[in-house]
């Protein structure tokens, strides 16, 4: 997923002269988007919806969390145009209440198999999982993604380990 990151202690370098220490939680960086004031409570520009990460902001990070694992999370997001009713099945049934992967290579793993397994797989391979519901995703794509490896004729043989 796209997002825009911003550096309180760039921004800082920026204003040189005119930062204000004691006004550091009130700064606000302009949306390359759209150039609306984005202020650190702020997790999306209001204007243009784009999610924003500040890295370096003490008063972001105590309400949305390291900008580490927020970034982390944006990059396991699909794009609104990747999101369809098979992936939202999946999510729903697996109760994960974000539209995020745990992981960037899961997500990569779920767009490119897919849509080489039929779709009645997928529903069936999702309806009989009866493991823990917060692995519900991690094992039904791994599953979809073998099975999509199989139907495309390239599984990969596993690496030789041995020691010369």
């Amino acid at each position: 997923m796209r997002y825009l990151v911003i550096d309180l202690k760039k921004a800082r370098d920026h204003l040189a002269q005119h930062w204000d220490p004691l006004m550091k939680d009130e700064y606000t960086w302009p949306c390359p988007e759209c150039g609306e004031d984005v202020h650190q409570l702020d997790a999306r520009c209001i204007v243009c919806d784009v999610p924003v990460v500040w890295r370096n902001s003490p008063v972001w990070r105590q309400r949305y969390g390291t900008s580490g694992k927020v970034e982390e999370r944006l990059r396991a997001t699909p794009e609104d145009d990747q999101w369809d009713a098979i992936t939202d099945y999946l999510f729903r049934k697996g109760n994960r209440p974000g539209r995020w992967f745990p992981n960037v290579g899961l997500m990569d793993k779920w767009f490119k198999y897919k849509d080489v397994v039929p779709v009645n797989t997928i529903v069936s391979l999702i309806d009989n999982y009866n493991g823990k519901p917060h692995a519900l995703v991690n094992v039904v794509v791994n599953q979809v993604a073998a099975r999509g490896r199989r139907k495309a004729g390239n599984v990969v043989e596993a690496e030789d380990r041995s020691v010369f």
